[in-house]
């Protein structure tokens, strides 16, 4: 089995699943659902944002930039969504 990069805080490699498969090894057609899951995994801090954005280069090659603060938006959007709640309850 693969082992994705260690984490810095860390002197332990985890097991990988199919998520730190190499970017190589996908289809055309999976890059989009691959890039859905990586999208989920940095913002469940499952991964870190270097490793999330070398997965991109991987990917998209230049173009990846645009999705490099595609996380950044998302945050920003629940930040939002979540801050009248908290106002509410509070």
């Amino acid at each position: 089995m693969k082992t994705c990069p260690p984490n810095i805080h860390s002197n332990t490699r985890v097991i990988a699943d199919p998520l730190f498969a190499s970017t190589a090894e996908l289809e055309p057609a999976q890059y989009f659902s691959h890039f859905l899951e990586l999208i989920k995994q940095l913002l469940d801090g499952n991964i870190e944002s270097g490793y999330y954005e070398d997965q991109l280069r991987e990917l998209f090659g230049i173009h990846a930039y645009i999705a490099f603060t595609l996380d950044k938006v998302i945050q920003n959007i629940v930040k939002q969504v979540l801050t009248p709640a908290h106002r509410a309850i509070g």
